[in-house]
């Protein structure tokens, strides 16, 4: 279980084990890829800049979702 803040004094619980990923939005022109969570208001950022772009190389929907969760695990979460 990890805990986010999302905004000052406003933290969520999430079960790493229970995201789901609705949807992710890949924008090559910003080197921007993006992700809605269920239950989360906001995306979140996986990857972005020429860096994390190119290491994220030709993504799939697992290595998205275990993505998410190594950022969520690292609270280390970018929103979008």
């Amino acid at each position: 279980m990890a805990t986010l803040t999302l905004r000052p004094a406003e933290t969520i619980d999430i079960d790493i084990n229970s995201i789901v990923l609705t949807r992710v939005i890949d924008n090559s022109v910003n080197q921007l890829i993006t992700a809605t969570i269920r239950d989360l208001w906001r995306d979140i950022i996986l990857w972005q800049g020429a860096e994390e772009y190119e290491a994220a190389g030709i993504w799939t929907n697992e290595s998205a979702l275990e993505r998410a969760k190594e950022l969520i695990n690292s609270v280390n979460v970018r929103f979008n």
